[in-house]
């Protein structure tokens, strides 16, 4: 049997609070980027100043990385707790800010 690459949607800070009780817990799993990225832009609306959500590449062998991520402003904003040279913060497909931006671009305008 052929085994594939995988994703782990994670969330954390307050957003871990308001997951339904039928999940089992702050993790989501797709079998592509793309899958996790339209998930996010579907169900989840992150707050800018306490929310995290990261999205890990997992391979085959179980090697796992963070490839995308939404840090708001008490998280660490390049993701270097996690990768050692830094990550920019992810944009949601089809979007040319990240998703960040766009939501402090919201909380300005309030």
């Amino acid at each position: 049997m052929e085994e594939h690459m995988h994703f782990l949607v994670e969330q954390k800070g307050d957003l871990e609070r308001y997951l339904h009780e039928d999940r089992e817990g702050p993790v989501d799993v797709f079998h592509s980027l793309e899958e996790a990225l339209g998930f996010i832009e579907e169900t989840i609306s992150p707050d800018i100043e306490d929310d995290r959500i990261l999205v890990w590449e997992v391979s085959p062998g179980g090697i796992k990385r963070v490839v995308w991520h939404f840090s708001g402003w008490h998280w660490d904003q390049d993701c270097k707790d996690f990768v050692y040279e830094g990550l920019e913060q992810g944009k949601l497909l089809g979007h040319s800010e990240t998703l960040a931006t766009e939501i402090q671009r919201e909380v300005d305008s309030e």
